[in-house]
């Protein structure tokens, strides 16, 4: 079980260097220390985004709204808003769809 553990352990850490920057002129984006969102970023990333929004739409709940400006070209993860709510809240607009989830966000998806 450790050997898994371990092999679990590296994988998810190589994985991380791979997306460790995407250029942004919003924000510099950097590793959020969240696999959920070094996720949806790192797909928005890899699928032409290359300027993100991101806003607070709840501050006193630290909900942030996600999105790409001006993809390259439109599909799921460019033309999505994702919506980063802290784990200990869990869902609060019910019309949308959960993406993943972490020990530390649920992210959904509108679309």
């Amino acid at each position: 079980m450790s050997k898994f553990l371990s092999i679990l352990l590296l994988t998810s850490c190589i994985a991380k260097k791979n997306i460790s920057a995407i250029p942004s002129s919003d924000v510099s984006v950097s590793m959020t220390g969240s696999p959920c969102m070094d996720g949806i970023m790192g797909n928005m990333g890899a699928e032409g985004c290359q300027n993100f929004n991101v806003n607070v739409i709840e501050a006193e709940q630290s909900i942030l709204n996600i999105s790409c400006h001006e993809p390259i070209e439109g599909n799921f993860w460019t033309s999505s808003m994702f919506y980063s709510v802290p784990a200990d809240i869990g869902l609060i607009y019910p019309e949308l769809r959960p993406v993943c989830f972490d020990m530390f966000v649920n992210v959904y998806t509108d679309s």
